[in-house]
């Protein structure tokens, strides 16, 4: 048994748009959570998604 619990995840920030669908936000959280696993445990990877004006 462990007794530990660790956690990582995967955090997308946006500026509403309509060139930012939800499955493109689900998507960049999904690549950012892969990546924070990637990078061990108990990460978190943030990602800005900036579009352009």
């Amino acid at each position: 048994m462990c007794d530990r619990v660790t956690v990582s995840l995967g955090v997308v920030s946006i500026v509403p748009n309509s060139e930012i669908s939800p499955p493109d936000l689900i998507n960049a959280a999904d690549k950012a959570l892969y990546i924070a696993k990637q990078q061990g445990r108990d990460r978190v990877h943030a990602v800005c998604v900036v579009t352009p004006s």
